[in-house]
């Protein structure tokens, strides 16, 4: 008896989810419905390939949140795909004053943010497209974009109040501090 009832529950379960999903209902699975953070289960998988591949290439990384990295001292915020605005989960999603971190110069590139503090210079591969920076080191600091050639690209004063639209195609080098 106690069979045949578990089973009528099973039964009757089961046609309640296929009525929902044929009367207009969530046609979603368990594993694609969000997280409290707004990403699906696939997002999040991505995200932890993408991450444990950094983590894996680099000794001295860690991760620092669900879509978050740290490499050489830099942090990274990891784009999931169908995601608009790219931003370290709980950040604001325009890099500015407010989520810049003070004596740090932050950006974005193909999805990805970064925030650079180490006074030297980072060497780029195939950077190409669209993206910013915000220079928010100290009052005075300059930041050099070079092309291949070593020649100035852009010339960024800190503390620039606003973030400057960069094409990355020609950049090649930046020069913190």
């Amino acid at each position: 008896m106690r069979i045949l009832r578990a089973a009528g529950t099973v039964l009757v379960t089961v046609l309640l989810v296929l009525i929902g999903a044929q009367a207009g209902g969530s046609a979603q699975t368990p594993s694609a419905r969000s997280h409290s953070d707004g990403l699906t289960s696939a997002q999040r998988a991505y995200l932890d390939g993408k991450i444990a591949g950094l983590l894996a290439s680099d000794p001295s990384a860690r991760r620092l949140s669900v879509n978050t990295v740290e490499v050489a001292g830099h942090a990274l915020a990891i784009g999931a795909p169908g995601q608009r605005d790219v931003q370290a989960i709980g950040v604001p999603a325009s890099v500015d004053a407010a989520s810049c971190p003070n004596l740090y110069l932050c950006g974005y590139h193909n999805g990805v943010t970064f925030q650079y503090t180490v006074c030297t210079t980072h060497y780029l591969s195939n950077w190409t497209g669209p993206g910013y920076i915000f220079n928010n080191q100290s009052t005075g600091t300059v930041t050099y974009l070079y092309k291949l050639n070593n020649a100035v690209y852009v010339k960024d004063v800190a503390k620039d109040p606003t973030n400057r639209e960069v094409n990355w195609d020609p950049v090649w080098s930046i020069r913190v501090c």
